[in-house]
């Protein structure tokens, strides 16, 4: 994979960025009262905000070596300028261990990001009810991680105005039961308060569930998913596994979902609603007002070596390879190109087809190229 040196950066860093005329938005403007606008979610450049602090974290010359204690000192800080606040993890490695993200004192937004070009892993631990993120701060946005180990759920979300976007959630999550009879969820929205939430251009490989939402947001609010790839495979056993699971209290309606690839095979299933059953065809889940440009099918979507936490898009236009660099496959995939065309291609090299890919690498520069 592509490693980014070690840089000396002094502690806190207050990084001062100028947004350069690529049209995508920063941090600072996702908050969009208005749920029908369309938003772009600027991921895996260091130009998206106004003056910020910036604390840095590497495995050397960074003034942080690991993620939780630079955490801890970007909330705990006084920051007089309310500026807001930026994590950056500069290194493709792994990091073990548990997070939580907390709100800043400060009360200003917070986000923890990977620098372009890197997906660092984080490998949770923990088993029933742990989360290898847990997130109870409002404002907060994680991009750029690839999630493994033994907790059962990637992120686990109880706060409001959360943003998840560029992450990789793999099948080795919660492998916790030693029959691996469960797996673990992805993503957890685990109360009222997660209102606003916005998932947007991430890769779900095979987990029990990928998303699960178990309390409704408040009235007029509601969760945002976006040009993310769900790939949900067959388990031999006779229950259903959903893509998305709704609790009781919580309806479809509460979703925007829209330019969603669903790969699900034999009794898998694009949702379970407790309250109706499963919604098992693309139709059923478009008459419910979803995904009317979404794709569900049981066509591989053909990611190059997911088991190898490599969920790279085949391309025989050209797919980024770690530790190689760019390489041609003899077919490419269904998520090429047919991300929401009101978003921008980003930072996706030529080729691109003028449209952002669905999943993780969508709208970066290791984005699968056109053909």
């Amino acid at each position: 994979m592509v490693v980014v040196p070690a840089r000396s950066f002094p502690t806190p860093t207050l990084a001062l960025v100028v947004l350069i005329g690529c049209g995508r938005l920063g941090f600072a403007e996702l908050e969009n009262p208005d749920p029908d606008a369309t938003f772009a979610i600027d991921a895996r450049t260091s130009t998206d905000a106004p003056p910020q602090l910036t604390f840095s974290v590497c495995m050397t010359g960074c003034p942080f070596a690991t993620i939780q204690p630079a955490i801890d000192q970007a909330v705990a800080d006084a920051n007089p300028a309310a500026l807001p606040i930026v994590i950056e993890v500069l290194d493709n490695a792994t990091f073990v261990g548990n997070l939580t993200i907390t709100a800043p004192a400060s009360g200003v937004p917070l986000t923890l990001r990977a620098a372009p070009e890197v997906w660092p892993v984080i490998s949770g631990s923990g088993g029933t009810g742990a989360a290898t993120i847990s997130i109870t701060g409002n404002n907060v946005r994680v991009s750029g991680f690839t999630l493994v180990g033994s907790a059962q759920r990637g992120i686990a979300v109880s706060s409001p105005n959360v943003t998840l976007d560029h992450n990789l959630f793999s099948a080795d999550l919660g492998m916790w039961d030693p029959d691996q009879f469960f797996r673990g969820t992805g993503i957890l929205l685990a109360a009222a308060g997660t209102d606003g939430a916005k998932i947007i251009n991430n890769t779900f490989y095979d987990c029990q569930e990928s998303i699960e939402i178990i309390d409704a947001p408040a009235a007029g609010n509601v969760v945002t998913l976006r040009n993310n790839l769900f790939v949900q495979l067959t388990q031999n056993r006779p229950e259903y596994e959903p893509i998305l699971w709704f609790k009781p209290s919580v309806s479809h309606y509460a979703l925007r979902s829209n330019n969603n690839l669903f790969y699900y095979t034999g009794n898998e299933c694009i949702a379970w609603d407790d309250a109706t059953g499963p919604i098992t065809a693309m139709a059923m889940w478009q008459a419910r007002g979803q995904d009317g440009n979404g794709i569900g099918t049981n066509t591989d979507p053909l990611l190059a070596n997911p088991d190898g936490y490599d969920f790279h898009e085949r391309s025989r236009g050209g797919r980024f390879q770690p530790g190689t660099g760019w390489v041609t496959d003899g077919a490419s995939s269904l998520a090429i190109d047919t991300g929401d065309l009101a978003d921008p291609v980003g930072d996706e090299t030529s080729p691109n087809g003028g449209v952002i890919n669905i999943g993780g690498y969508g709208g970066t520069v290791q984005a699968s190229r056109t053909f």
